[in-house]
C-alpha cells in the first residue's frame, strides 16, 4: 500500500470513529479513534526522522502535532465520559502542552528553516490560528472534569463558578473564530459549545436549587425558579442543536429537559395560576406551559380574565359609591374637592366599563385614547358643572374675610368660629382670616362669632346688611 493511501485510510478511519463516538455516545470508540490518531502521529514522526527527502518538512511536522493532539483529545473524551476525571484532566493537560509547544516553539522554529518556502510559511501562519483556537477550547476541557468532581462532592456553588469560567473561555473562542474567519465548521462548533455550556450552567443552577430544597433552605417560589432555569436550559439546548445539527446529544438534551418541564408542571403541588402571574411577561415560559397542557392553560387564562374583570367592576363600583357618599356630605365642594371628585368618577366609570361590550376611541387636543383609558379621558373631560341646570354652589355662599387685633396689634392663631354654621378658622401671621358660609346655614339677620385666645373668650354679632363682610375688622 502506498504511503499516501495508507495515511488517507488511517485518517478516514480515525475521523469516522470519532464522529460515531459523538453520535452514538459509545466511549470505546473514542479509545479506538485515539489509537488510530496515534498511529498517524507516529507515521509522520517516522517520515520526519527517516525520510526527510520525501516530505514538506513544515507541513509534515504540523500533521504530526495535529494528530498527536487529536489522540489526546479522544483519550480525554474517553476518560471523562467513563467518570475517570483525574485521567481526563491529565490527557487534557497533555493536549494543552502540545498546543503551547507548537505555538511557542515549533512554528517559530519552522519559519526559520533555511529551505522552507514562502508557501509553507503562509500555511504555518494559517495553522497558527487554528492552534490558538484549539488552545482555548482544550483549556475548557482541563476545567470540565473539575466541575464533575465538585458536584460529586456536593460543592455546587464552586462547580457553578467553574462553569461560568468555562463560559467566558468559550465566548472568547467563538469570538476568535469569527474574528480570524476560521472555517464555518469551527464557528458552528463554537456556537454549539457555547449554547451547550449555557445549558449546563442552567442545569447546574437546578442542582444548586435542588440541594437547597433538600436542606430546606429555599421554600418560597421554588417552582418558578425551577421552571425558569429549565426553560432557559431547553432554549439553549435547542440553539446548540441548531448550530450543530450533527451533534445529536444537544437534541437529546433538549428532549430530556422538555420532559423535566412536563414533570414539574404536572406535579400536584404546582400552582399554575401563580406561575401564569409570575411569568406573565415571559412569552417563552407561557408558550411551553400552553403546549404541555393547553386545556389547563386556557382554563387558568379564563379564570384570570374573570378575576381581573371582577376586580375592575368591584373597584369601579366602590369608587362610584364612595364619590356618591361624599357628595351627600359635600353638596357644594370646594374647587380642589371638585377636581378630586372628577378624577374619582372618571376612574370609577373607566373601571366599570369593562363590563360593557364594545370599544371607545377619543381624541382631544392631541390626546388619543381607546378602551378603558378612553372612557377615563372622556368622563374626565366632561364637565358636569356645565350641563347641570342649577348647581351654582359658589353663588349660595357668603364669603367672610377680615383681620383681628388685640389692643391694636395683629396676632396669629386667634380662633374665630361662626356659631350658625359651626365653621372655625384661625388667623394667620398677619392676623387675617377667611371663611365661606353656605347660605342655608345662615339664620336670622345677624351672624354670631365666638373668638378665643389663651386669655380671651368672647362673642360678637355682625349684621350682614350693614357690614362689609369681606373687610371685617375686629379689635379686642
Amino acid at each position: 500500500m502506498e504511503l499516501k493511501e495508507q495515511i488517507n485510510q488511517l485518517h478516514n478511519t480515525a475521523s469516522d470513529l470519532k464522529r460515531r463516538a459523538l453520535l452514538d455516545q459509545d466511549i470505546d470508540l473514542f479509545r479506538q479513534a485515539a489509537n488510530k490518531f496515534r498511529e498517524l502521529s507516529n507515521l509522520f514522526g517516522d517520515l520526519i526522522e527517516n525520510h526527510p527527502d520525501k516530505i514538506k518538512f513544515g507541513e509534515t511536522v504540523h500533521y504530526q502535532f495535529a494528530y498527536s493532539y487529536q489522540c489526546k483529545e479522544c483519550l480525554y473524551a474517553y476518560y471523562f465520559r467513563a467518570g475517570k476525571n483525574e485521567e481526563a484532566i491529565e490527557h487534557a493537560e497533555e493536549a494543552k502542552n502540545i498546543c503551547e509547544k507548537w505555538l511557542n516553539e515549533i512554528s517559530n522554529k519552522l519559519k526559520k528553516e533555511p529551505n522552507i518556502s514562502q508557501e509553507e510559511i503562509k500555511k504555518i501562519e494559517l495553522n497558527e490560528k487554528y492552534w490558538h483556537y484549539s488552545l482555548k477550547t482544550i483549556e475548557i476541557k482541563t476545567i470540565e472534569p473539575l466541575v464533575t468532581i465538585k458536584e460529586n462532592e456536593g460543592k455546587f456553588i464552586e462547580a457553578w463558578d467553574l462553569r461560568k469560567k468555562m463560559l467566558r473561555i468559550h465566548k472568547g473562542a467563538l469570538q476568535y473564530a469569527k474574528d480570524e474567519s476560521l472555517k464555518e465548521s469551527f464557528i458552528r462548533t463554537s456556537e454549539g459549545n457555547f449554547y451547550g455550556l449555557l445549558t449546563n450552567i442552567s442545569q447546574g443552577t437546578l442542582k444548586i436549587l435542588d440541594d437547597k430544597i433538600k436542606r430546606k433552605r429555599v421554600i418560597h417560589n421554588i417552582n418558578s425558579l425551577l421552571l425558569k432555569h429549565l426553560v432557559e436550559s431547553y432554549e439553549n439546548a435547542n440553539k446548540a442543536f441548531e448550530a450543530n445539527p450533527e451533534q445529536d446529544i444537544y437534541s437529546l438534551t433538549a428532549n430530556n429537559l422538555y420532559q423535566e418541564i412536563q414533570t414539574l408542571l404536572n406535579k400536584k403541588h404546582t400552582d399554575w395560576y401563580k406561575l401564569t402571574i409570575t411569568f406573565q411577561e415571559d412569552s417563552k415560559v407561557l408558550t411551553i406551559m400552553e403546549k404541555i397542557n393547553p386545556k389547563k392553560f386556557n382554563d387558568i387564562k379564563s379564570q384570570r380574565a374573570a378575576f381581573e374583570k371582577n376586580i375592575a367592576i368591584g373597584s369601579g363600583l366602590g369608587t362610584l359609591i364612595t364619590v356618591a357618599a361624599f357628595s351627600i356630605f359635600f353638596p357644594c365642594p370646594s374647587e380642589f374637592q371638585y377636581i378630586i371628585f372628577r378624577i374619582l368618577i372618571a376612574v370609577g366609570v373607566a373601571a366599570f366599563s369593562v363590563t360593557i361590550a364594545g370599544t371607545l376611541s377619543i381624541e382631544n387636543n392631541g390626546i388619543k385614547a381607546t378602551g378603558g383609558l378612553g372612557v377615563l379621558v372622556f368622563v374626565y373631560l366632561l364637565n358636569p358643572a356645565s350641563i347641570v341646570i342649577r348647581d351654582d354652589c359658589s353663588q349660595h355662599e357668603t364669603k367672610i374675610e377680615g383681620i383681628i387685633t388685640i389692643n391694636g396689634k395683629l396676632k396669629n392663631s386667634i380662633q374665630i368660629s361662626n356659631l350658625e354654621s359651626e365653621i372655625s378658622r384661625s388667623t394667620n401671621s398677619l392676623g387675617k382670616f377667611e371663611m365661606s358660609i353656605p347660605e342655608n346655614e345662615l339664620k336670622g339677620d345677624e351672624l354670631t362669632f365666638q373668638i378665643k385666645t389663651e386669655t380671651i373668650d368672647t362673642i360678637i354679632k355682625v349684621v350682614p346688611s350693614t357690614t362689609n363682610l369681606q373687610k371685617l375688622k375686629i379689635d379686642l
